[in-house]
């Protein structure tokens, strides 16, 4: 964990996107964020920060966890995603109790740290119920997203805490969609029709 992922914990809890889902259109083809669900942790002027929630980390587990020297841990424990295609060397917890030394919380459901002692007490079992394990995150400099919502290359939706807690990765898309009421295969997937 490094403190320049501060940065991406100090959240703007003001921001209308701030602790919503980003759900990747069908017409989002981009290989980074295909079928993604992205909880949004901060919009401001200079540009908005995200992690994704159900995307299994491509890059070989056992290395990821010798480089942020994760030994100790179980990975049968937490969950390996990747948050994005940006600092893949950072780590960030999604949880859904507890504070540790850098935890900011998204609402009263959710939290994420980016401070190692998360992982010691998750290790000595006085982690929290539910935990994620992000390596790296997304985003977006200024107005970019907005542009994209724009387009409909995403769909915001409402949180939802079972969905990243309680529902399995393969199917959090699909969820986060069906959440809004309407079905994945309803949605086109050209570019600015829905």
């Amino acid at each position: 964990f490094q403190s320049a992922a501060k940065k991406l914990i100090a959240m703007g809890i003001n921001n209308s996107l701030v602790g919503q889902f980003l759900i990747a259109s069908p017409s989002l083809k981009d290989p980074n964020f295909e079928k993604t669900v992205t909880l949004v942790c901060e919009q401001n002027e200079s540009g908005s920060l995200g992690l994704i929630i159900n995307k299994p980390l491509h890059q070989d587990l056992e290395e990821v966890i010798s480089q942020m020297n994760l030994n100790e841990i179980d990975t049968k424990e937490i969950s390996f995603l990747q948050g994005g295609p940006v600092g893949l060397d950072r780590g960030f917890v999604i949880h859904n109790s507890g504070l540790w030394k850098n935890t900011t919380e998204v609402n009263e459901n959710t939290f994420i740290t980016s401070s190692r002692d998360i992982i010691d007490d998750i290790i000595d079992g006085q982690g929290p119920n539910h935990s994620l394990f992000i390596v790296g995150y997304s985003g977006w400099g200024p107005g970019q997203l907005e542009s994209e919502l724009m387009t409909n290359s995403w769909i915001s939706a409402p949180y939802d805490p079972a969905i990243v807690f309680d529902i399995d990765t393969d199917s959090r898309w699909e969820k986060s969609i069906d959440s809004l009421g309407i079905k994945s295969v309803n949605i086109s997937d050209q570019i600015g029709h829905a």
